[in-house]
């Protein structure tokens, strides 16, 4: 059926079945926005593939899937990508003329904004894809905490250990000093606003990231 279907479109665009992907034939496609950040230290290349027609995946290190290289410590970056009909992305990180990469397969969902997160910590190089959650709360802080590494944390009166790789909260904070600490290092988030939210990366050494969530 797919197959009929993309014949009956070729025609209409003058198009090869890669190229589809980048026109927009009615409901079968949607777009999603991805945050794009980096948190280690190094410079990391982004790339986005979707599943073929029959839903296998594409190899997603391949260059014409790369979308952004951001340097270490670089703002993140929301970048657009338009999903095929079988709903299904692969990405990949890589630091550029190293061996270190990685990639990940997930299914997206419509109108939803995700992060796509590279990271380190103390052990190997990994990318994550989940879903940004936003819940502002007036006056206060909200924070989700992603750890990079394994760690002890303590958010107020809140003590808890995070495995590596581990999401967790969301934690509401009125004070952006001096409430999270991280292996006994204190994290300051004070460069946030009041009434956002926010994905906190940390590591054994503290705070590695503040990122908006949308």
């Amino acid at each position: 059926m797919k197959a009929a279907y993309l014949l009956l479109l070729l025609p209409l665009c003058g198009c090869n079945s890669e190229s589809l992907e980048t026109s927009n034939f009615g409901s079968s496609y949607f777009k999603n926005d991805y945050q794009l950040i980096n948190a280690t230290n190094h410079e990391v290349a982004f790339h986005i593939s979707n599943a073929d027609w029959d839903g296998k995946e594409r190899d997603p290190s391949n260059p014409k899937y790369h979308y952004k290289t951001l340097l270490p410590g670089h703002p993140a970056e929301t970048i657009r990508h338009e999903v095929n009909a079988e709903e299904r992305i692969s990405v990949y990180g890589a630091v550029p003329n190293q061996t270190l990469s990685a990639k990940a397969a997930l299914k997206v969902k419509r109108d939803v904004r995700y992060h796509f997160l590279a990271w380190q910590g103390d052990g190997p190089f990994n990318v994550s894809v989940f879903a940004q959650e936003r819940r502002d709360v007036n006056s206060e802080f909200s924070l989700r905490l992603f750890a990079a590494d394994g760690v002890n944390v303590r958010v107020g009166e809140q003590r808890f250990a995070l495995a590596r790789g581990e999401l967790k909260g969301r934690y509401q904070l009125q004070n952006c000093a001096g409430t999270i600490e991280v292996n006994d290092i204190p994290v300051d988030v004070c460069d946030g606003s009041l009434g956002r939210s926010y994905l906190l990366v940390i590591d054994k050494q503290g705070r590695k990231g503040l990122y908006l969530e949308q």
